[in-house]
């Protein structure tokens, strides 16, 4: 899928598509470390590290036949983070409807899977899409900020 909207970008912005993927990166980035550093100064465990709850969920088996639990703490995901990053981003570069729909159908059903793996609680999820979303904006608005300068 990233390489369909890399596709796009290129078809798009030609000669300004380097702007956008840097400021692309830039997003993910600081979602992720963002996500990171919230991870780790929070210390909440993940539903998959709590007595009473980690036998009463959905584990995926990794390739060694082991369950998969996550790390230690899970507030806030960077999975939901990154995913309503990219999204937030596309939406703002495109303004399509459909798009758009699609897009936020894919954040949703990334902080779904979260949930039903039992590596974050649904708060982990609303805290790391809320994230995602202000630093795809952020990007976006420096973005075209960038673009203005350099068309001037």
């Amino acid at each position: 899928m990233y390489l369909v909207f890399a596709f796009i970008i290129y078809r798009e912005y030609k000669s300004d598509c380097w702007l956008i993927f840097l400021f692309a990166i830039i997003a993910i980035v600081i979602s992720d470390q963002g996500a990171n550093l919230v991870k780790n100064e929070v210390m909440r465990l993940r539903p998959s590290h709590t007595a009473g709850l980690s036998n009463l969920l959905h584990y995926v088996k990794s390739p060694n036949g082991e369950a998969y639990m996550g790390g230690d703490y899970g507030y806030v995901s960077n999975h939901a983070a990154n995913a309503a990053c990219f999204a937030m981003y596309m939406i703002l570069l495109f303004k399509s409807r459909f798009l758009s729909i699609f897009l936020v159908c894919w954040v949703l059903l990334i902080g779904y899977s979260r949930i039903y793996l039992g590596v974050h609680y649904p708060s982990d999820v609303m805290g790391g899409m809320a994230l995602g979303i202000v630093a795809g904006w952020l990007a976006y608005t420096l973005s075209m900020l960038f673009r203005r300068k350099s068309e001037t």
